[in-house]
Parts: structure tokens; sequence; C-alpha cells
């Protein structure tokens, strides 16, 4: 979906499953897979993450996530910073290209993210 490289040469890159997106209202409920490598390309974290994106909004929060860092070298439960409470994807952040690729694919592809009615 993105990626973002500093001027060191570390990249954090973000990816979306798209056999598992559905929509529920306003939300596409989207797994996330979020790596961050050194400039060397070696990993430091691991994020997978379920989210609920706020389409019309523009928002999104975490639903439930598993977190790996080469500190501890082991899965552990994704803390959630924002307490279950959406935020806001604000246009000048990496983030909102994917915002806006998540835009597109529903646009292209209504009959895949509602083919299971989720209430």
């Amino acid at each position: 979906m993105w990626s973002k490289t500093d001027s060191e040469g570390n990249t954090v890159s973000v990816s979306a499953d798209t056999t598992t997106m559905q929509m529920k209202g306003t939300n596409l409920i989207v797994w996330e897979w979020q790596e961050s490598k050194t400039g060397k390309g070696q990993i430091t974290e691991i994020r997978f993450m379920k989210k609920a994106v706020n389409l019309l909004q523009g928002t999104e929060k975490i639903i439930s996530g598993e977190t790996w860092t080469l500190a501890t070298k082991i899965w552990q439960e994704l803390d959630d910073e924002y307490g279950n409470a959406y935020r806001m994807i604000s246009n000048d952040e990496p983030a909102y290209k994917g915002l806006v690729r998540l835009r597109i694919y529903v646009k292209e592809h209504p009959d895949w993210v509602t083919r299971y009615s989720i209430k």
C-alpha cells in the first residue's frame, strides 16, 4: 500500500491482504502487514494488524494485532496506543497513500468486498 524510506535508508512498508478485505458499513476490515527494515535490509519490526478503515472519514483503528521486534524475537500482542479509538489519517503522512489505494480498490471491486454480509 505504501512505503517510506528515511535519509539513512531505513524503510517502513505496508501491504494489505485483499483476500480477506470486507466492507462493514463504511468501514473496510483489512489485515495489514507492516515491516520496518534498516538501510542494510535487516528487519527490525513486523506488525500484523486487523484494522477497520473508515473510507469516508479517512480514519482507522486497530482491532487486533501482533508485533515482532528484533530486540525480543518473539510475537507479542500489539498495544494500540489510541485505546481502540479511530485516528485521523492525515494527507501528509505515508498512510494516506494507503487510504487512497484502499478507496480505489473498493471502488473497482465492490462485489468482492461486499461478498459476505457482516453485521
